[in-house]
């Protein structure tokens, strides 16, 4: 009797596990010579990984390539904590992030197929917060695709805050500020995934995590994979530290006997799980949806998912081919609607995979360091050394690339860019090579190349930076390539007509009043801080003296306090948990920030004070002022060259979890707080990040002469 699919499916979990479990490795070993592969060619591939290592491009990484359903490399890299000196092992378990959304879009598949859900079934049949005018119109299929207007994530608290799990973070979803009209174009989204979440839990009426686990991971045999690590020592005893920044400044902001980073499952970013875990999962996708004889998934359901629905924008290094966003997959062909020659995804802890179902390939490659574009290095290896043939070439480019250069200093200084009159670049030299930065814009290691002065942008080496050196003494200019364009940048050269940097120091103190605080003593200022963007606002209060500060500040439902103390300490707590103290580059940059110190210690606070030029920028004379702290990268104070007061700054900032970035920010509303104390009211801070929203500071009350030694007074902090 021919079981209806239905009935077939409502026993899935146990016809499916039967074949997968008994068979405990399904990638067993072989040589890549049976497979048709190198072994050079695969040895190359590696050396790229350890490269990537070496120059400190991640802190540590895992290579598992399968072909033929034999693993024919599988190498591990670095380390899995650095601090501790423990090596990265072979099949350690590795948060995933994004590469979670395949998964919940392979549920949504299912649901579909069993005809539980249609692409057409609106959010708000199912989820009453979307039940309004903007969100009416959103349907599954639009979450499916990332065009329901979403924003990135409209997540602004602590996880722990949210009491319905996945179901509060969709409704807090239907409550932001969207990007577009619904089904008008493309927004990359976590928030529309977990929203999917959601909706799977009220269809199934279980936790998604639950769901998932039925469905998905134990009829494949993913044994090694865990939705939730509460209570799971033996996975999380094999989770690598996360480790954020970029080369060179590689921090550790959680490592495995940390508090858990997901207490409830999302949709978009939760899932643990090894190298071969997740080839299992590519598999089921590759064999139209088939697990041994059974089916998981319909033909149909794999061609929905995986057909090229938007241009994703994101760059690859495969000849011919495109990066698009199917429904929860990336998918790389030719063109829109045309048949993916691969697919994939990828996590922003650093984890890569890709699937080549006609060449029956899986090639993956976890890192735990986020904020590394190292994937985009890995698909060059890839398409040089297995597909075109180049492993010479590519060997020769990877020797250069590691030589280190002895006439770098030819090549530093700073450089002004020619469309924008306040802007200019900072080139360093270090012990791995040089770096490029744009104060308020971002910061990034070049890469050097087998022609002398020139110095990749990217990992994929097709933007070229070319410096132009006379035969003898530094460079004079650099050629910085854009979409469209080669734009000149100038080296700069003094001019000797500037004011001196006391004469602007002096000026900037004397225009703000700053020596007026040793008559007003302590000041407490009250307001709000704001995030436009995701419509969340808190109470602000800064208290502050001649030397030292606190700031708290409670939005979305965390409550956070900082103090600067006298000799330049800070002391953070959050929720009013135990305090921590920050070292380094984010206490100078909190000291930096101080209200009065910032305005008038300048010889203090800066190893070196340059003023650059004086610009006129929209009938307004300003003057740019280059400061270089002790630890910290430099920034651009901005000054009225009339006035001398600060009307803003550019800096690159470190941010935790995403590392160095950009940050602009702008001063307004100065007012008199007493004895020509001028300070401004409103301040807006602009991080060049996409998932980091624009903050906004807005005073209302001051008030001066108050007693607060208690408050800047730090708790003490238990090391």
């Amino acid at each position: 009797m021919k079981l209806r699919t239905r009935h077939l499916r409502s026993w899935v979990g146990l016809l499916l596990a039967v074949p997968v479990v008994a068979q405990a490795d399904p990638f067993p070993p072989s040589s890549p010579e049976e497979q048709g592969l190198s072994t050079p060619d695969l040895e190359l591939l590696a050396d790229q990984v350890e490269h990537l290592v070496d120059s400190e491009a991640i802190v540590g990484g895992e290579l598992h390539v399968i072909k033929n359903r034999r693993t024919v490399l599988r190498r591990a890299f670095g380390y899995s904590d650095r601090a501790e000196g423990e090596r990265m092992r072979p099949d350690q378990v590795y948060c995933v992030r994004s590469m979670t959304k395949p998964l919940t879009g392979t549920v949504v598949q299912m649901l579909l197929d069993e005809g539980k859900l249609k692409l057409d079934t609106r959010v708000a049949e199912l989820l009453p917060a979307f039940d309004q005018p903007h969100t009416r119109a959103i349907t599954v299929e639009h979450l499916l695709t990332h065009t329901s207007g979403l924003a990135f994530s409209t997540i602004a608290r602590g996880l722990d805050q949210y009491e319905d799990g996945i179901l509060s973070v969709a409704n807090e979803a239907a409550a932001s500020t969207f990007e577009f009209e619904v089904g008008t174009d493309f927004q990359y989204s976590d928030a529309g995934t977990d929203t999917l979440g959601a909706i799977i839990e009220v269809v199934t009426g279980q936790p998604l995590h639950e769901v998932l686990q039925e469905r998905v991971l134990d009829p494949l045999g993913m044994r090694d994979s865990w939705t939730l690590l509460a209570g799971r020592g033996e996975a999380r005893a094999r989770i690598p530290s996360a480790y954020s920044g970029g080369v060179g400044a590689w921090e550790r902001p959680w490592d495995p006997e940390g508090e858990v980073m997901f207490p409830f499952f999302l949709g978009s970013q939760s899932l643990y799980c090894t190298t071969s875990d997740y080839a299992r999962f590519l598999t089921l996708w590759m064999d139209a949806g088939q697990v041994g004889e059974s089916a998981l998934l319909s033909p149909e359901a794999i061609r929905r998912g995986l057909r090229p629905a938007n241009d994703l924008e994101y760059p690859n290094a495969f000849e011919g081919i495109q990066t698009y966003y199917g429904q929860l997959w990336m998918s790389f062909a030719t063109g829109l609607g045309a048949r993916p020659v691969l697919f994939g995804h990828n996590g922003s802890d650093g984890t890569y995979a890709w699937a080549w179902p006609e060449r029956d390939l899986i090639v993956l490659y976890f890192t735990q360091s986020r904020g590394s574009d190292s994937g985009l290095a890995v698909e060059r290896g890839i398409e040089r050394i297995l597909f075109r043939g180049e492993a010479d070439a590519f060997r020769a480019d990877l020797a250069a690339r590691s030589r280190v250069a002895t006439d770098l200093a030819d090549y530093e200084g700073i450089y002004w860019d020619e469309d924008n009159v306040v802007s200019y670049y900072v080139v360093r030299a270090g012990e791995r090579g040089l770096s490029i930065e744009r104060p308020g814009a971002f910061r990034k290691e070049l890469i050097g190349t087998a022609t002398p002065g020139h110095f990749a942008l990217d990992s994929k080496g097709e933007r070229v930076l070319e410096f132009q050196t006379p035969e003898e003494g530094p460079a004079e200019a650099f050629l910085f390539p854009f979409a469209e364009r080669v734009e000149r940048q100038v080296r700069h050269v003094p001019t000797g007509d500037e004011l001196g940097p006391e004469q602007i120091a002096t000026k900037v103190a004397t225009c703000h009043g700053a020596e007026a605080i040793a008559a007003l003593g302590t000041v407490r200022m009250r307001g709000t801080m704001s995030m436009p963007a995701r419509k969340l606002n808190g109470p602000l209060e800064m208290i502050f003296d001649a030397t030292r500060s606190r700031t708290t500040v409670e939005i979305g439902g965390q409550a956070s306090s900082e103090w600067v103390t006298a000799d330049g300490r800070l002391i953070t707590a959050v929720n009013g948990g135990e305090p921590d103290e920050a070292e380094g580059e984010m206490a100078e940059q909190a000291l930096l920030g101080h209200p009065i110190r910032s305005l008038r210690d300048w010889a203090q606070l800066y190893v070196r004070v340059e003023v650059l030029r004086t610009v006129e920028v929209k009938g307004r004379r300003l003057h740019l002022v280059r400061t270089e702290p002790h630890v910290t990268l430099g920034s651009t104070k901005i000054v009225d060259a009339e006035s001398g007061r600060l009307i803003g700054e550019d800096r690159i900032t470190r941010f935790p979890g995403a590392g160095l970035i950009g940050l602009e920010i702008r001063f307004g509303d100065y007012r008199d707080i007493g004895g020509g104390l001028q300070l401004p009211f409103e301040i807006h801070y602009e991080h060049q990040h996409p998932f980091i929203p624009e903050m906004v500071m807005r005073f209302e009350e001051f008030e001066v002469g108050v007693d607060a030694e208690e408050a800047l007074t730090p708790p003490p902090v238990h090391k």
